[in-house]
């Protein structure tokens, strides 16, 4: 699933089209009605955090093989996070 993160100004842009009769309710609302979260199977990786707590979303890397990190950081870069922190990560996910 291919996921597109809306930042603030982009939410603020198709309501204020909204506002002024540009687009309709409905349309709006197909605007925005990606799913915040992506799950990998094996990680539900949450591409609103940024919008939410003001903080993107962080990989936690204990329990998590090379792949998995991997993964979860392709679709963090593939929805336009541009920074990514990844925490207690194995020296083995480290050197892959």
């Amino acid at each position: 699933m291919q996921v597109k993160f809306m930042d603030r100004k982009e939410i603020y842009e198709i309501l204020r089209s909204v506002e002024s009769g540009d687009v309709s309710a409905d349309e709006a609302v197909k605007m925005l009605r990606l799913q915040p979260f992506e799950d990998l199977g094996y990680a539900r990786v949450d591409h609103h955090r940024a919008l939410r707590q003001g903080v993107a979303e962080v990989i936690y890397g204990a329990g998590k093989t090379p792949e998995q990190i991997e993964g979860i950081a392709r679709s963090m870069v593939d929805a336009g996070q541009r920074t990514i922190i990844i925490t207690r990560m194995s020296q083995q996910a480290l050197e892959k």
